[in-house]
């Protein structure tokens, strides 16, 4: 089964903009709570999985066409899909890390915070605060945000094709191929 860009990039526009919002939301009105929170961190990723999964099923009811889906063509769609959610996640990273000073000025005093919290010597401190320049570069983080999406959508895909795989059917393709000889 051949996927379809078209399909795919109407899905991964939609779990896309998805993550966006979530992004929105914990980066703004939720960005202490998020920061101590592990719980609704953890919900947010569910919530991500959940919207991914829900993507993919629609690409199966609307786009897949030319035989059953299968595990692997359930894969391959998700990591299209993964691919568009991934460069919309990466361009959303680069512009908040290239025009939201404030934002970018919060993570450094986040980070400060944590790294006098861990007990670390001085000269420790300095070279984790020195990598913090690399860690706050709006190329880095939109690279990173398309290839850690890109990561996600594969393990998303993983585990939702165990419930939406079709099972194909041996029989017919058999009688096919009985028929060409």
């Amino acid at each position: 089964m051949k996927v379809d860009f078209k399909g795919a990039s109407s899905c991964g526009l939609a779990v896309g903009l998805f993550g966006v919002v979530m992004s929105l939301i914990t980066m703004y009105p939720l960005r202490t709570i998020v920061t101590e929170s592990a719980m609704l961190s953890m919900l947010i990723t569910l919530l991500n999985f959940a919207a991914f999964v829900l993507v993919l099923w629609y690409y199966k009811k609307h786009y897949a066409v030319g035989g059953a889906f299968t595990y692997g063509a359930g894969i391959k769609a998700g990591l299209a899909i993964g691919l568009f959610d991934g460069l919309i996640t990466g361009a959303f990273m680069y512009c908040v890390f290239a025009f939201d000073q404030e934002y970018v000025n919060y993570i450094i005093e986040e980070t400060k915070k944590q790294v006098a919290m861990m007990g670390l010597t001085p000269e420790m401190a300095q070279q984790v605060m020195s990598q913090m320049s690399l860690a706050t570069n709006a190329a880095y983080q939109g690279v990173v945000a398309i290839f850690g999406t890109f990561l996600s959508a594969l393990f998303y895909s993983l585990i939702a094709m165990i419930f939406l795989k079709e099972k194909e059917d041996y029989n017919s393709v058999m009688a096919d191929v009985e028929d060409n000889d």
